[in-house]
């Protein structure tokens, strides 16, 4: 749990999804919820205290590899003792699946890197 000026605040992300809770000393709340593992804390921060100014979003381009590169990928990687995250090539690029989730797809932001 935290605390933003006379804000008190959780947060929680699992499975591709996001959860922000917000209470503020006049016993306004918010709850926002996201089906994807974007940063919201800062909506729901400004829902309660309209003088904070939200995040920048940070845009990005397209970015098309060739399927050569994005075959080095697949595989099955070990995560823990009983998880692992399988990549899969599909007809709309890399998609992931970790253990006990549900599938998720993959966005390079560069040869090594991914959103």
């Amino acid at each position: 749990m935290g605390a933003y000026r006379d804000l008190v605040w959780h947060n929680g992300q699992t499975g591709g999804s996001h959860g922000f809770i917000g209470l503020d000393q006049a016993r306004h709340a918010v709850v926002v919820l996201s089906n994807s593992v974007s940063f919201i804390d800062d909506i729901g921060v400004d829902m309660l205290d309209a003088r904070v100014e939200l995040a920048a979003v940070e845009e990005r381009e397209e970015l098309t590899l060739a399927p050569e590169v994005l075959g080095g990928y697949v595989g099955v990687y070990q995560l823990a003792p009983t998880g692992t995250v399988t990549v899969t090539w599909t007809e709309r690029g890399l998609v992931a699946e970790a253990t006990g989730f549900g599938v998720a797809p993959i966005y390079a932001a560069s040869e090594t890197e991914s959103l």
